[in-house]
């Protein structure tokens, strides 16, 4: 049996030329994502901004279900069941609401499972019967992404996010392939979106809760504890309540931070004190649910779940005597959940297993990295790369690192979820602690208070870290402490703390990973590495082996390991420039727009860069840019050479014309690409 789980809008990433064409529902959505089960395995799961390169986007995840489908070999017609993360009532009233707004609209829906099967049938030329479509709740789809990976025959289950049909949160009992649902969590008391209200007044956009998890061990909880507990109230029988009427109440004490202010003690001491309440009213919920359940076992999802400051705090309390963190505890997790979901309903299924080897479901389950397909995209970018095809390509690697480099590794299939776990990372030597400073000026341009991950051969990562002989941690989603005597050893992945975001990598999991992480322990004798996404901040995680040499040749990366090939620059970037063809991302385009200019007093033309919509875009883009740069690159929309471009420019603007189109390719603004035909590969 197969079964497709879907998450994410249904909405088109653009928009017909004419209005009238299609209906588009213009609801928030983000992590759009598919997911394949195969006889209650999970075979293949991608996201969707892996894809499209458009960061957490939120529209219909045709390209994912593409994928899926082309994995397993099949037609969309061929899969058996389609489940969609979403409440179908809710959504119901979503297409019958966009419809009567839209009379003019050529398409006319009474409900989801009619606006679906037609999108899918304009998308992939399939026509679906309504009756394989499935529609399960957010917060179900949550609970069962994680029992169901978890491997446990009973569990807690708990979902904590922003929000989702309605709920912020839910409390489950799982038992075999049943759900009860003992606890509906309101949004009104979301601390998902407590935290997104604080995240802001720090001055950092929603989705940046993370930051604010890495700056709260710099701050003193105590300086707004009552504060907070004002904000933040704890209640019988594990229930908490969040007063959002008393939030004015901080900025009697904080005034808020504009984003380009320097971080004071102030905000420091915010953040923890948000951090503290946040772990005080989780572990309130928790107690009185395990004595009530009898539980010894905890899953946990959603957005809140990525807290991992959190969940390994709730791992140090021993409250429980194991604890499962959802890979994928995001909006696309619910994928998996809406897969599993509908299967369990179905006669065929089978019990869930633990699907990889080790003891801990894969996760690798995206695009793959033919070794056939390397070469020739290389070749392609020969005018600006040396490579060389090495047969022991981990030790090369760990030499390379050994020495003081960066490198980026893509190998094998790509992580499904946040974290880069070995196959699309950024590594680095953990020792010297000036390589935090150093990867975030060379690729990350990221806040220095952020902590990098340690990855660690699960045989010996008891040595570095407080945690029992054997114990996994292969996701990157629970806080350890680092041992003491270590911490001055491991100085690029130790945060201020004393902790470190672990993970822990077994041979049958990720064999030339692990492999890698001997190899450099023989060298160094630490057999720990520096693991972060490989990507820039303003993309998604590099997907394919293009991606891999885009992120490579617009950072200061040293090498670039891809397969068994190992990449370095053959002349500098800006040079080479001229030679390569310019175009702008499907999801921009170039605008002459009139804005006020508040200093002058009047409306200016101005030439700029924008989202060519502005619903589910995770990044809003208004770049300005010169007159000159506009010139060129409205000449390149068509893929043109750069090189005859620049004739329309005065010959002492081109250099720093140059340096601007350069720092927008950078900045994903721009796409550049070869123009020269590969070689035949020998």
């Amino acid at each position: 049996m197969l079964v497709l789980g879907i998450s994410g809008g249904w909405d088109a990433a653009h928009a017909p030329l004419d209005p009238r064409e299609h209906l588009r529902l213009e609801v928030w959505s983000h992590d759009s994502a598919a997911v394949l089960l195969e006889r209650g395995e999970l075979t293949a799961g991608i996201e969707e901004e892996r894809l499209t390169r458009v960061k957490h986007t939120g529209h219909r995840p045709i390209e994912a279900i593409r994928f899926c489908c082309e994995h397993a070999g099949v037609q969309l017609s061929e899969v058996d069941l389609i489940a969609c993360a979403t409440q179908e009532q809710g959504f119901d009233l979503v297409v019958a609401n966009a419809t009567a707004k839209r009379p003019e609209v050529a398409e006319c829906h009474v409900g989801a499972r009619s606006f679906i099967r037609s999108v899918l049938a304009r998308e992939l030329g399939t026509q679906i019967e309504a009756s394989r479509l499935r529609f399960v709740e957010h917060h179900l789809c949550h609970a069962v992404s994680a029992f169901a990976l978890s491997g446990f025959e009973n569990a807690l289950v708990v979902t904590l996010d922003g929000e989702g049909d309605g709920a912020a949160g839910t409390v489950y009992e799982g038992r075999r392939e049943q759900m009860k649902r003992l606890r509906w969590i309101p949004r009104d008391n979301s601390l998902g979106n407590f935290y997104v209200h604080i995240t802001r007044l720090l001055g950092f956009r929603p989705r940046d809760e993370f930051k604010i998890m890495g700056l709260a061990p710099y701050g003193d909880p105590a300086r707004f504890r009552p504060l907070f507990e004002e904000l933040l109230v704890l209640e019988r029988e594990g229930l908490y309540r969040l007063r959002t009427d008393k939030l004015p109440l901080i900025l009697r004490l904080c005034a808020p931070r504009r984003a380009h202010e320097p971080i004071a003690a102030i905000h420091q001491d915010v953040a923890a004190s948000l951090q503290e309440a946040i772990e005080r009213a989780a572990m309130h919920m928790l107690r009185h649910f395990r004595a009530a359940s009898g539980l010894d076992k905890l899953c946990l999802a959603g957005g809140v779940a990525q807290n991992c400051a959190l969940t390994g705090m709730i791992e140090r309390s021993g409250l429980f005597e194991d604890i499962f963190v959802c890979p994928a505890s995001h909006d696309a997790g619910c994928a998996i959940g809406a897969a599993f979901s509908a299967y369990w309903e179905t006669p065929a299924r089978r019990p869930p297993r633990r699907s990889g080897a080790g003891g801990a479901p894969s996760v690798y389950l995206g695009s793959d990295i033919a070794p056939e397909h390397i070469e020739p995209a290389l070749d392609r970018w020969s005018p600006v790369l040396h490579w060389r095809r090495c047969s022991e390509v981990t030790e090369t690697a760990a030499e390379l690192l050994a020495s003081g480099s960066v490198v980026g590794w893509v190998q094998g299939r790509s992580e499904f979820g946040p974290r880069a776990l070995g196959n699309r990372s950024i590594l680095a030597d953990p020792r010297p602690v000036a390589n935090r400073e150093r990867i975030n000026a060379m690729v990350k341009k990221r806040e220095s208070f952020r902590p990098f991950a340690p990855s660690v051969p699960v045989e010996c990562a008891h040595v570095y870290f407080e945690i029992p002989q054997g114990k996994r941690y292969p996701y990157m989603a629970i806080v350890v402490r680092v041992r003491s005597e270590q911490r001055a050893v491991l100085g690029a992945v130790t945060h201020v703390d004393g902790t470190a975001r672990l993970q822990t990598v077994s041979r049958g999991c990720n064999e030339r990973y692990w492999r890698l992480l001997q190899e450099f322990g023989k060298r160094t004798g630490v057999p720990v590495l520096l693991n972060t996404s490989f990507n820039n901040n303003r993309e998604p995680i590099v997907n394919s082996v293009n991606d891999g040499i885009v992120s490579f040749l617009t950072t200061s990366l040293d090498y670039l390991i891809v397969g068994d090939y190992v990449v370095s620059r053959a002349s500098p970037m800006l040079a080479s420039l001229p030679g390569m063809a310019l175009e702008i991302p499907p999801h921009l385009q170039l605008r002459e727009v009139w804005q006020y200019d508040y200093k002058e007093r009047r409306h200016v033309r101005r030439h700029v860069i924008t989202n060519n919509h502005t619903d589910k875009v995770y990044l809003r883009t208004h770049e300005v840019i010169s007159e000159a740069v506009y010139t060129v690159l409205a000449g390149a929309a068509q893929g043109a050479r750069l090189g005859p471009l620049l004739s329309k420019v005065l010959e002492e603007d081109r250099p720093s014309l140059l340096k601007k189109l350069l720092a927008l390719w950078q900045e994903r603004l721009i796409c550049v690409q070869p123009l020269a035909e590969p070689r035949p590969v020998s």
